[in-house]
């Protein structure tokens, strides 16, 4: 879940991660032995935002565990009336996936709600179908099983939202003021998102979402291009309290009062303003976020699809060298080793959503770099001698030093060859394009 301004064309939050999967089906990803932290476990968020305005959209991505082309996993969500027998096949499918390739995710369904929406149903006090609403224009919106349970049980469907408004003494432009007002004056309401598009895998840019957006204010030709996925997600939204409980900082540190570290902490998502933002530095930070864009494999002969991204930070050469310093996502490790993207079926020149984010050392160093490891994740069919998890082929590797020659971290876009020879020794301190 984030935060995008279409009017800046920009996304302007980090990401929040969230496991809204019963113990159940978590259980089914036990052999990968994921390691859960309660951090990873939180299921509310505050976004802050600094310039409100009506084209903000919180969007809500779906990714499930990696099986086969999209379409074909989305269609037994999409039967109305399947088979028991059919129904067994599915659940059985998806155990054998769970068992191979827990480890491996796929893009799998989104859905974005507009700020403005969120401000309407305020005023109204009224719990709001939104995304049933916006079909129900184009065409018949079909009827799914609820799955919401009621907020802070075991099992809860229900994730919470904080919105920050404006901050005090920000200079609102003309034009928002009115939004930014009900911001301020925000009650508490409930939002039941009833269905979900269905995630097309060449669609995956940046700006493809932008213009998708920018369609949703025009739901009828969206909804004629684009599938839907019937589910049911609840976001109970209200503006936060100046005092929260068992909050965690974006670094995951504690703000008092914390008094039970057993509990779902609350999570402050860092914003990424759409402008500059005149306010003094107030605690120390020191992150980077890592997004891969886009490979192309198409001129390698071999089985080269099914595309996944292995990133690293790493303080040496050696395999033991990689720093354990990647904020983890939804139930897991609070930090881990290396962070994995999101897998294409079976398309070579893959592109790529994932924000990876790093809390960088104090002292960067010569040695730090960046590896990216490509692998190919094979999703055929177990022979009847093979169990356990799919080991990954490697395809290949880059790099990128943290440093520049003139000592500064390096940022920007940056396009790279990929090596599929040993990288040579001393590598970490030169371009991989050398």
């Amino acid at each position: 879940m984030a935060l995008y301004d279409i009017r800046e064309r920009k996304k302007i939050s980090e990401n929040f991660h969230f496991d809204l999967n019963s113990t159940a089906i978590s259980k089914m990803l036990d052999v990968h032995g994921k390691e859960q932290s309660m951090p990873s476990l939180s299921r509310t968020a505050v976004f802050s935002i600094t310039y409100p305005h009506p084209d903000i959209f919180v969007v809500v991505k779906l990714e499930k565990v990696l099986q086969r082309d999209i379409s074909d996993c989305a269609e037994p969500y999409m039967k109305e009336n399947d088979s028991q027998k059919n129904r067994e096949r599915v659940k059985q499918a998806a155990q054998q996936a769970c068992e191979r390739l827990g480890k491996y995710r796929m893009p799998f369904a989104w859905t974005a709600i507009q700020i403005q929406d969120i401000v309407n149903n305020s005023q109204t006090s009224t719990v709001h179908d939104v995304r049933r609403e916006t079909i129900a224009k184009a065409e018949e919106a079909r009827v799914a099983a609820k799955v919401a349970a009621e907020k802070r049980t075991e099992d809860s469907r229900s994730t919470g939202l904080l919105f920050a408004p404006g901050k005090a003494g920000t200079l609102l432009s003309e034009g928002v003021d009115s939004i930014a007002t009900s911001l301020t004056g925000f009650k508490p309401v409930t939002l039941t998102v009833n269905s979900f598009f269905k995630q097309e895998g060449d669609k995956l840019e940046n700006e493809d979402l932008y213009r998708f957006l920018a369609e949703l204010k025009r739901p009828a030709s969206l909804v004629r291009r684009l599938k839907c996925i019937p589910g049911t997600l609840k976001l109970d939204i209200s503006c936060p309290s100046d005092r929260l409980i068992n909050s965690l900082t974006p670094s995951l540190l504690p703000v008092k009062p914390y008094p039970e570290s057993h509990v779902r902490p609350i999570r402050e998502v860092l914003e990424f303003p759409s402008k500059e933002v005149f306010i003094p530095f107030a605690s120390y930070r020191n992150f980077l976020y890592v997004c891969p864009q886009h490979v192309n494999f198409a001129n390698r002969a071999g089985s080269s699809r099914n595309i996944a991204v292995k990133i690293q930070l790493m303080e040496g050469e050696e395999e033991s060298a990689a720093m354990k310093c990647i904020f983890g996502k939804s139930s897991a490790a609070k930090f881990a080793k290396e962070a994995w993207t999101a897998v294409t079926y079976h398309n070579k020149t893959p592109d790529f959503y994932e924000e990876v984010k790093i809390d960088l050392p104090v002292e960067v160093k010569d040695n730090h770099h960046l590896l990216f490891s490509f692998f190919h994740i094979s999703c055929s069919k177990p022979k009847a001698n093979e169990t356990g998890p799919v080991e990954p082929v490697l395809l290949g590797c880059t790099w990128l030093p943290l440093l520049s020659k003139e000592g500064t971290l390096h940022e920007g876009e940056f396009t790279f060859p990929v090596t599929i020879d040993k990288p040579p020794q001393a590598y970490s301190a030169i371009s991989p394009e050398l």
